[in-house]
């Protein structure tokens, strides 16, 4: 519809509204070149023209101030946004300028580009191209946070820098007004989402809780008398293998010497072949065992099954052995571009009738393969492939023993697609598996 005045054009205006395209409308007005380009002219643009003459200068005027290396305060449906071409350091989202962008500079299953492009436009972590990763603001992990434009204006604007060969913008937080208001309609809360290969997704966001009680209160009707498994795996607490039948009892009790150098002594004297594997190690690898062998006597317990990986990652060398992070292990997972990794040895111990982990012959097993050449991105999927596997297995024993198939995942391990992917994959077909809602994955 054409407005012919003033009057109209700012009543057009004065609510915010939402504007639904057919494919091919949409396609007009992403095509710069098209009459209908647009659609937007909001009042009090800088240079404002009639409704019926829709103007591309404001975003015109954007894309050079960009390309200029300047940054822009942008009003989107999410906020204000400061808009760069290169990243700041409060640079949080990378947006791509459209689907074949995504492909071109980030490893993308379908699942993950049909997710990102639905209506409701969510943000998720992908890892970069090896080739183009300096161009990117990557986290521990060495993800991105990504997501495709998430309103209109966005979308114009990439149209714009699309025919201008840029591929990508970047958005950082802000404090700064904008020189107008677009008016958005209002937008649905921002989703960080974890994303599958089979096309399951879950909500990052971390709950306000504080226990896992209450995170396990929020997924279990209390007055469902039915046996649960619960599995909490988390970089953050401790870890849970839990039976929930009105109270919990313990499944599988995580407890374990955490110490690099504890650990390779008693892998020497506990182990069958321990010592060798250790004189191994040394000679083919004498720095990384100096430093291990070096380091302090003290006892670390940990609760938490994933600290783990900060041992495997010191020892193995992936990192300076002051700043052990177990995220070294997911920045070399996510680079392995296959689908399996090496058999790590997640072993069950069962003594009267109690089972517990051999958590010691998980770094064994590492230091096997690493004596025998395996790749760090190889070995460290490995890692989180077969903790995928250990659990499925420990979920179809007690399946199979205690008739329990109703199972609750929880923890920030499901927000590690690596992870989420793999243990999908594993868990047999024939429990009911509850996933975290709502965005309570952790406390």
């Amino acid at each position: 519809t054409i407005l012919h005045n003033t009057e109209s054009i700012l009543a057009h205006f004065d609510t915010p509204k939402t504007y639904y395209y057919t494919p091919l409308a949409f396609q007009h007005i992403l095509n710069p070149s098209s009459g209908t380009f647009g659609l937007l002219n909001p009042p009090n643009t800088p240079a404002h023209k009639p409704f019926t003459e829709p103007s591309k200068d404001y975003f015109t005027q954007s894309v050079q101030s960009l390309k200029s290396g300047e940054s822009i305060t942008f009003s989107t449906s999410r906020g204000t946004q400061l808009l760069s071409l290169v990243p700041t350091s409060s640079t949080h989202t990378t947006i791509a300028c459209d689907i074949a962008s995504l492909k071109t500079y980030f490893r993308a299953h379908q699942t993950h580009i049909d997710i990102l492009a639905s209506f409701e436009k969510p943000l998720t972590h992908l890892v970069p191209k090896e080739v183009f990763q300096s161009q990117f603001p990557i986290n521990k992990c060495g993800l991105v946070q990504v997501g495709l434009p998430y309103d209109m204006p966005l979308a114009l604007l990439g149209a714009l820098l699309l025919q201008e060969e840029i591929s990508y913008f970047f958005l950082s937080h802000t404090t700064e007004s904008t020189p107008f208001d677009f008016q958005h309609s209002p937008s649905p809360k921002e989703q960080i989402l974890s994303i599958a290969q089979n096309g399951i997704f879950i909500d990052t966001h971390i709950t306000q809780g504080n226990t896992l009680q209450s995170l396990i209160d929020a997924h279990l009707n209390p007055k469902d008398n039915q046996r649960h498994l619960v599995i909490y795996l988390s970089t953050r607490n401790p870890s849970a293998f839990l039976i929930v039948e009105q109270t919990a009892r313990i499944l599988l009790d995580i407890a374990f010497e955490n110490n690099p150098r504890l650990i390779l002594e008693n892998i020497a004297r506990s182990y069958e072949s321990g010592d060798e594997l250790l004189k191994n190690f040394s000679r083919l690898f004498p720095n990384l065992a100096s430093n291990a062998f070096t380091l302090p006597s003290t006892f670390m317990p940990s609760s938490n099954l994933i600290d783990i990986f900060d041992s495997a990652a010191t020892i193995l060398g992936f990192h300076a052995q002051e700043s052990n992070d177990k995220n070294a292990i997911f920045y070399r997972a996510y680079r392995f571009v296959r689908e399996r990794g090496p058999r790590i040895d997640y072993k069950l111990l069962r003594k009267d009738n109690e089972i517990s982990l051999d958590y010691h012959r998980i770094i064994r097993s590492c230091l096997s393969f690493k004596c025998a050449g395996m790749e760090d991105e190889i070995l460290c999927f490995g890692l989180l492939d077969s903790l995928s596997e250990f659990v499925a297995t420990l979920v179809r024993d007690t399946l199979t023993n205690l008739a329990i198939d109703k199972v609750l995942l929880l923890g920030d391990m499901l927000s590690h697609h690596i992870f989420l992917d793999r243990i999908l994959e594993y868990l047999p077909k024939n429990i009911q598996l509850l996933l975290p809602k709502d965005g309570l994955i952790d406390y």
